[in-house]
């Protein structure tokens, strides 16, 4: 190997070592610190392929105001 390849390789090696020690820092800051809470019937129904369960809630009705240009 000549001693410009050696170089080339030492330098591109230290770039990608920083670069996986920002990505590793910026993951641990980040990304670890967030946990999503996650009831275990959703852990079950998600493994198993069961729908989940249908919302209690009801959608807002619509609003009746008139709206210029539309017929009522």
């Amino acid at each position: 190997m000549l001693k410009d390849d050696r170089h080339l390789l030492r330098k591109l090696t230290s770039i990608v070592l920083v670069k996986v020690l920002v990505l590793a820092l910026l993951w641990f800051v980040l990304v670890r610190p967030e946990r999503a809470q996650v009831e275990q019937q959703d852990v079950a129904n998600a493994l198993v392929g069961h729908a989940p369960a249908a919302s209690t809630r009801q959608a807002p009705e619509p609003s009746r105001t008139a709206v210029k240009g539309l017929p009522q």
